[in-house]
C-alpha cells in the first residue's frame, strides 16, 4: 500500500510543476457550479473543501445539503456527481473530507456535527417537480454514520486530523475532539472539551507541520494559540460536574493589534477567520471584522513596540528572549499549570521577555529578513519551539489570565476589503503560501502578495458577498462562494484572453468604497429589538432564512 502524500510534499510537487508565480497573476472565472436551484444548491454556499487528490470539491450551505463536484479528465471542468441531504435543521457552516477515508464531517447552526460515508450514498437522486420549479430529491439517511450533539451552540468549523479524528469549534466557547472509534451518549456522556474559553468562538486553524498547535478566535479582540501537549484534564467535567470558568485550558500565545480603527467599536472587536500556513507551520492569518487581515508568526516574541499599524514593510527586530533563574523573593502562584506547587518547581528554568530598546535605522530589517522559514534553519526553529513549549508550562490560563497574557503583534497588514456583514474566512494561496486571499462585502475577493502587502488581484466572485476561498491542492485553481447559490471557479487563462472578472484596474476606487462602507456600517443606528429576536430564533434552528423587504427569502448571515 502506497503511503499517503503529506500536504507539504504535495505543495512541493505543486511548486515544482507550476514553476512561475505568473500563473497566479492570470486568474479569471472559468466555470460556475450550479444554476441557482435547478441543480447544485438552493441557498448560500458557506462551505468549500477539496479532496486530498484535488479531484473532488465538496460544498455545503443554507439548503442543508452537501454537493460533490468531480473533475472531468478530458476537460478539467467540474460536474455535479452527488448530493446528500444531511438532516441538519439549520445552515451548514463547514464540511470537510476526513483524510484517507470515504467520510465527510459537517457542522451547522443547529449545533450538531454529522459524519457521512459517501460510499453508501445513492448519488443525485431523482428529479421531481416542485411548486417553484424542478428540484433534486435526495436522502442522506443511508450515508449517515454518526451524529454528535456535544456542542450547545452553533458549531462553526471543523479541522480534520485523521480518518477517525477531527476537531470542531463552536460559539459555546469550546473546542472538542471527536473520535469515531469511541462510542458515547451525547449530552450525558460526552468527553470533556479540549479547551473552554469565556467567549464565543468562530474560527480554528492548525498546520499539519505542527499539529499539536492550534489557534482559536471569536468574539474577542485576540486569538489564542494552544499547545495540545499542555492541555490539562478537566476532572470535574470527566466526573459529570460542570467545570468552573476559572478552570480553563492553557494558552501559549495571544495575538492582537496595537491600534483599532476609529470606526470600529472596541466592544465589538472580533475575529472572523484564521488560517495557519501549511508550507512552514508558523505563519498565522487573522481577519478582523470591520478591519484588516494581519499576518503573525507563532514564534515571534511579544510586544514589538515598533509595530507599524499602517502595514509598512519594515518592522523592528523582535526583542530577544533570555533565560533566567527565578529570584528567591519573587512571588509564585500557588499551583503550576499541571498542579505542581511553586515550591516543587522552584528550580525550573523560567523565561522573561526583555523590553526592546528604542529602534533606530540600524535595528530595522527589510522584508527579506522577516521570512523566518528562509532565514532560519531547522535547528533555530527547534530551539524556539522548545522554549515556547517550556514557557507554556508556567502558564495557568484562568479567565483573568486569558485577558492578561502579553500580546504578539503582527508582521504584516492587508487592507482593502470590507468585512462587516458576514463571518469571512481567510486563506493562503500559492504552492508555498506566497499570497493571502479574502472575500469582501462588495462581492469581490482580494489577493495580496504576502511579503509586500501589495494587492495582486481583485476579482468579482459573487453577486453580493464572498465568504470562502479554497485552493485546489494540485492546480492553480480556486473555488469561491458566498451569498450566491453557486460556486465560482477561477483558473489561469491565456494572456491573449480578456479577463472579464478582474477588477484590479479599479483597485483604488474599490478600496476607498470598502473603507467608506465599513465606516458607514459602524455608524449605522442600532438594529431594532424585534429584528434581533428574529435572528436569534433563526440561529436556534427555528428557521434558516430571513424575509427581505420585498417579501423574498434571503440567505441568513452567518
Amino acid at each position: 500500500m502506497v503511503a499517503a502524500e503529506s500536504p507539504r510534499e504535495a505543495r512541493r510537487r505543486l511548486s515544482a510543476s507550476l514553476g512561475a508565480r505568473s500563473l497566479w497573476h492570470s486568474l479569471d472565472r472559468t466555470q460556475v457550479l450550479g444554476n441557482g436551484g435547478y441543480y447544485g444548491h438552493s441557498g448560500c454556499v458557506n462551505a468549500l473543501s477539496w479532496s486530498s487528490d484535488g479531484q473532488t470539491l465538496l460544498s455545503g450551505g443554507d439548503d442543508r445539503t452537501i454537493a460533490f463536484w468531480r473533475m472531468q479528465d478530458d476537460t478539467g471542468e467540474l460536474s455535479l456527481k452527488r448530493v446528500i441531504q444531511t438532516g441538519h435543521t439549520a445552515n451548514i457552516f463547514n464540511a470537510q473530507f476526513l483524510p484517507d477515508s470515504p467520510l465527510i464531517a459537517t457542522c451547522a447552526g443547529d449545533s450538531e456535527v454529522r459524519v457521512f460515508d459517501i460510499e453508501h450514498s445513492k448519488g443525485l437522486g431523482e428529479l421531481r417537480r416542485a411548486d417553484n420549479g424542478h428540484t433534486w430529491e435526495h436522502s442522506g439517511k443511508e450515508a449517515l454514520v454518526r451524529v454528535f450533539k456535544c456542542h450547545s451552540r452553533r458549531t462553526k468549523r471543523i479541522i480534520p486530523e485523521s480518518a477517525s479524528n477531527f476537531l470542531s469549534v463552536s460559539q459555546d466557547g469550546t473546542v472538542r475532539q471527536h473520535d469515531l472509534r469511541m462510542p458515547h451518549t451525547c449530552r450525558t456522556g460526552c468527553p470533556p472539551p479540549l479547551i473552554k474559553v469565556p467567549h464565543q468562538l468562530f474560527a480554528i486553524s492548525r498546520s499539519s507541520l505542527t499539529p499539536y498547535y492550534f489557534v482559536v478566535a471569536g468574539s474577542s479582540p485576540y486569538a489564542h494559540l494552544f499547545d495540545r501537549r499542555m492541555i490539562p484534564r478537566l476532572l470535574e467535567d470527566e466526573w459529570g460536574v460542570q467545570a468552573q470558568d476559572d478552570e480553563l485550558a492553557q494558552a501559549v500565545r495571544r495575538f492582537g493589534r496595537r491600534t483599532i480603527p476609529t470606526y470600529e467599536k472596541a466592544r465589538d472587536a472580533h475575529v472572523t477567520g484564521t488560517r495557519m500556513a501549511e508550507s512552514n507551520g508558523h505563519e498565522l492569518l487573522l481577519s478582523y471584522s470591520g478591519d484588516a487581515i494581519y499576518l503573525y508568526s507563532i514564534y515571534d516574541d511579544v510586544e514589538d513596540t515598533s509595530f507599524a499599524p499602517n502595514g509598512s514593510n519594515i518592522v523592528a527586530r523582535s526583542p530577544k528572549r533570555r533565560r533566567t533563574e527565578p529570584k528567591s523573593d519573587e512571588p509564585h502562584s500557588a499551583h503550576s499549570a499541571n498542579g505542581v506547587s511553586s515550591e516543587q518547581r522552584a528550580h525550573d528554568v523560567s523565561f522573561q521577555i526583555t523590553e526592546p530598546e528604542e529602534a533606530d535605522s540600524g535595528d530595522l530589517l527589510d522584508v527579506e529578513d522577516l521570512v523566518m522559514d528562509i532565514d532560519m534553519d531547522e535547528e533555530d526553529l527547534t530551539d524556539i519551539e522548545e522554549e515556547l513549549f517550556e514557557a507554556s508550562q508556567t502558564l495557568d490560563t484562568t479567565k483573568s489570565d486569558l485577558d492578561g497574557l502579553r500580546t504578539v503583534m503582527p508582521r504584516r497588514t492587508f487592507r482593502g476589503i470590507c468585512n462587516i456583514e458576514t463571518v469571512k474566512d481567510v486563506n493562503f494561496l500559492g504552492p508555498n503560501d506566497e499570497f493571502v486571499a479574502s472575500g469582501s462585502d462588495d462581492g469581490s475577493f482580494f489577493i495580496w502578495d504576502k511579503r509586500t502587502s501589495r494587492v495582486e488581484g481583485i476579482y468579482e466572485g459573487d453577486g453580493s458577498v464572498v465568504n470562502v476561498i479554497e485552493q485546489n491542492p494540485f492546480r492553480p485553481m480556486v473555488a469561491v462562494s458566498g451569498i450566491d447559490h453557486t460556486v465560482k471557479i477561477f483558473s489561469p487563462v491565456p494572456s491573449t484572453t480578456e479577463r472579464k472578472y478582474s477588477r484590479v484596474s479599479d483597485a483604488e476606487d474599490i478600496m476607498r468604497q470598502n473603507t467608506q462602507r465599513a465606516e458607514a456600517q459602524a455608524n449605522a443606528p442600532a438594529v431594532p429589538l424585534m429584528d434581533v429576536l428574529i435572528q436569534m430564533y433563526a440561529a436556534r434552528g427555528g428557521r434558516n432564512i430571513v424575509i427581505g423587504e420585498g417579501g423574498e427569502r434571503e440567505c441568513q448571515i452567518q
